[in-house]
């Protein structure tokens, strides 16, 4: 999750509590299985008695960049892992070797901000890139540019179906041309989510997540009114799941699960605060979450909220995480500086 309203603040938060984070994570809940940390030896898997048999695989330690882990991608196929940095640099890693293939290097000359969004097309040696400035690229995998447009700062994540790219910033959102990064449309939000050529979701700055066609662009109905503050849009790989999450002021942070036929409620994810990223799988059976309140993942089960399990490992909190296409494997990224590869049976 990309939200950067409150970010700077809460990271000052975390950098005074990291003590207690450090501390905090060797005592996980007891209402949830705790799965693999380094403290295992290499290899060793644990049983949890609510899900299946998980371990962590492997840790890479990216060199040459400043600052912190801030998104994760992988490519459609399985073959590339890209992490980006606060510092604006990029790395691109082979998923099964964990060798590094491309580095970008941080340049004073084009200082665009954090990396926040990387997404790879399908079928391409080609990847969108969006930094907090406002700079969205497509570029190919050896760093050569195709094109450059700049938008509103505080680009938060992508949206990618087709020859569309939708883009959440701060406070508006923005439809551009992956052929030539044009935009097509533009229009306030917070979030957005592409459900088909026809139909997007909009997430909004007062809670609402809505939907809406194409074509004229037309609001067709408000599924939630659930919160009062900035809204972002999550879809589920198979476009039957909506995740809507905002910042609130309450002890426990608001991620609600949507049914994409009808917007109908389903659920909350309890235990979630200050939420800096979430993922589906790739069979969009399981959510992970990151927050900056502790440095642990946890997975739910998609359907009903259902808490499955928590990786511990990372000392810092996480950042960034992306699966692999196939499933078996989660990568993740934050202010420890360290890549792990989780292995989901």
């Amino acid at each position: 999750m990309k939200q950067t309203s409150t970010r700077h603040f809460i990271i000052a938060i975390c950098c005074f509590s990291l003590v207690f984070l450090n501390c905090q994570r060797l005592m996980p809940s007891p209402q949830l299985p705790v799965a693999a940390g380094t403290k295992l030896p290499s290899g060793k898997i644990i049983s949890l008695d609510n899900y299946k048999k998980i371990v962590e695989l492997a840790q890479w330690h990216p060199e040459q960049y400043a600052g912190y882990i801030s998104v994760i991608n992988t490519s459609s196929e399985g073959k590339y892992v890209a992490v980006g940095f606060s510092d604006g640099s990029h790395h691109i890693f082979d998923l099964k070797t964990g060798n590094l293939i491309y580095q970008k290097m941080y340049s004073a000359e084009l200082d665009h901000g954090t990396l926040r969004a990387i997404q790879f097309i399908p079928d391409t040696e080609t990847m969108v890139l969006g930094y907090e400035d406002g700079l969205i690229a497509l570029s190919r995998l050896d760093g050569t540019s195709i094109w450059e447009t700049k938008i509103e700062p505080g680009v938060n994540n992508f949206s990618i179906l087709n020859n569309t790219v939708a883009i959440a910033t701060l406070n508006m959102v923005r439809f551009i041309s992956l052929e030539n990064g044009e935009t097509i449309e533009r229009m306030p939000g917070t979030g957005i989510g592409l459900l088909s050529e026809k139909h997007f979701i909009r997430g909004t700055n007062n809670g609402h997540v809505e939907l809406w066609k194409f074509d004229p662009l037309e609001l067709i109905s408000t599924h939630d009114k659930g919160n009062q503050h900035s809204t972002a849009i999550y879809i589920s790989p198979d476009k039957t799941i909506i995740l809507a999450h905002s910042e609130n002021d309450r002890a426990s942070g608001d991620v609600r699960i949507l049914r994409a036929e009808d917007g109908s409620y389903v659920t909350a994810l309890w235990a979630t605060m200050w939420i800096t990223e979430i993922t589906f799988s790739p069979d969009s059976e399981m959510i992970a979450t990151a927050s900056l309140r502790d440095s642990a993942i946890q997975l739910w089960r998609a359907s009903d909220g259902y808490p499955l399990s928590r990786l511990l490992g990372h000392t810092m909190p996480v950042e960034a995480m992306a699966f692999s296409p196939d499933g078996k494997r989660l990568i993740s990224g934050g202010y420890d500086g360290t890549i792990r590869i989780w292995g989901i049976p």
